[in-house]
């Protein structure tokens, strides 16, 4: 395990936090049921790349940060 994935694991981010950096980068919201479905939309149209968060947590870290992180075929520098 590298200095970087240690790091990655024990990085708690809010819940608010990931939403507003999500809508930055191009994320169209859609509330569906218990879930907020994030679906990245270049030029307006959906795409196959898309995560959700729960409002009932407070923060996200270790593992399902991680989990958010390969749905979203992101590396670890660009959260």
């Amino acid at each position: 395990m590298t200095t970087k994935t240690k790091k990655c694991e024990t990085m708690n981010y809010k819940t608010k936090e990931i939403e507003t950096a999500l809508l930055k980068k191009g994320f169209k919201v859609d509330r569906k049921r218990h879930h907020k479905y994030y679906t990245f939309s270049p030029h307006g149209e959906k795409s196959k790349i898309i995560t959700f968060t729960s409002h009932g947590n407070v923060e996200y870290g270790g593992k399902l940060l991680s989990k958010m992180r390969r749905q979203l075929f992101l590396r670890l520098r660009s959260i």
